[in-house]
């Protein structure tokens, strides 16, 4: 007599492990989000139990027993699902609590596995690739950016990207492409070859600050090159305060060709003496470029014409600094990363002021960052805030979202 075909339960059993293979890797895709995983693993948990009940009352006695015998030998899929190695802590319906983020050694762990770099000092650098087995393994390759932070100069889109790429589910390459913006002749494949290799578990980040506002077709290029899915970073700080540092760096640039391609940028002697007209003191002087793009309502409409509301995620700059984890909290949220930043990430530089990453290792800016800023004079800091509080509270009502800095200094 055929010997009974083996029931359902048996053959999930016996191909836990591929299954669990399989379908890890679209649960932490899919379901990261707070609350979905265990939504997630609920139905799974359902569908096995529902399996193995329907082919246990249908089996043979005699492949009951294997079923018994597998069941005894083996982890349900649940807990294998809990065991494997992208899950760890403890889910609950709002938030999941991560040992890599809170555990030095875990966090080694998480970020290795999901890289395609071997370890290095400090570790934000993506230095040497891993073997050519491996890497196909992990499904190395170098994408195209799935997110790109396009702006706004002087606003912390370096400090930014430097904090995102220590989530281990995150990576992006450490200079500027600016191909949206002037190297668009180059061709998508060399666009490509700028980004790091990213495995299938991780997300590609660009950072161009320029893209928001220059060229204007910006976002248009970047739809139709990366995706309409493509998400979009923008970090927005107070103006007056932008103005101060985009001018300070100015001052300090070395590079004449680097000083001619900021072709609508001019200096005179003093600051106020830059950002207001020389014929008419007290009227702001709109054509020099470093007050221009602190109007940032003007430049939004092109973005919204390519872009849902829904995929652009703009961050408090003032806020950013002052309270690192709460913005790079909301950044992972809209991104659907598991929750990796923790307040207790982040330390304050002493000299500079500014928030370092004190987790896993402490790792500050480099010292072109946080210069010493020279200080508007009264009257010139009252006339900018007045002229750019129509627009600030236009963006705000706009993008239904208030700034902390939006009536503060006037």
């Amino acid at each position: 007599m055929d010997r009974p075909q083996a029931s359902l339960a048996t053959v999930i059993l016996q191909n836990a492990s591929l299954i669990k293979e399989k379908v890890e890797d679209s649960l932490h895709r899919a379901f990261s989000r707070r609350g979905f995983y265990k939504w997630a693993l609920g139905y799974l948990t359902l569908f096995t139990c529902l399996a193995l009940v329907v082919s246990m009352a249908k089996s043979p006695r005699g492949d009951r027993a294997t079923t018994r015998s597998l069941l005894a030998e083996k982890s349900s899929l649940t807990n294998l699902l809990n065991d494997s190695e992208y899950v760890h802590g403890v889910v609950s319906d709002d938030y999941t609590t991560w040992d890599a983020s809170f555990d030095a050694k875990r966090y080694m762990v998480e970020r290795w596995k999901t890289s395609c770099y071997y370890p290095t000092h400090p570790i934000y650098r993506l230095n040497k690739l891993l073997k050519v087995d491996e890497m196909k393994r992990r499904g190395c390759v170098r994408r195209l950016p799935e997110v790109v932070i396009a702006g706004v100069r002087k606003c912390g889109t370096g400090t930014l990207l430097r904090f995102l790429n220590f989530h281990p589910h995150l990576v992006g390459p450490k200079d500027e492409t600016h191909y949206f913006d002037s190297l668009t002749e180059h061709g998508v494949q060399w666009y490509r070859e700028q980004m790091p290799f990213s495995s299938r578990l991780q997300m590609t980040i660009e950072k161009t600050p320029t893209y928001y506002f220059r060229p204007f077709d910006a976002p248009k290029r970047i739809r139709q090159t990366l995706s309409s899915n493509v998400r979009i970073l923008v970090i927005l700080c107070d103006p007056v305060r932008r103005i101060v540092s985009d001018y300070v760096e100015f001052i300090n640039k070395t590079d004449k060709a680097e000083q001619d391609y900021m072709q609508r940028k001019t200096l005179a002697e003093s600051i106020e003496s830059t950002v207001f007209e020389q014929a008419r003191p007290d009227n702001v002087n709109t054509h020099n470029e470093m007050v221009d793009v602190g109007i940032y309502v003007k430049y939004l409409f092109r973005w919204l014409e390519q872009f849902p509301r829904s995929q652009i995620h703009f961050i408090d700059g003032d806020n950013f600094r002052n309270n690192p984890a709460e913005e790079l909290q909301k950044v992972e949220k809209f991104l659907g990363v598991r929750p990796f930043f923790r307040e207790e990430h982040f330390r304050k530089d002493s000299v500079k002021g500014q928030y370092c990453m004190a987790f896993p290792q402490m790792t500050c800016m480099p010292s072109s960052k946080g210069r010493e800023h020279p200080e508007l004079k009264e009257w010139a800091k009252k006339r900018l805030c007045e002229f750019y509080s129509p627009f600030d509270r236009a963006l705000a009502t706009l993008v239904k979202q208030n700034f902390t800095w939006i009536g503060k200094n006037c």
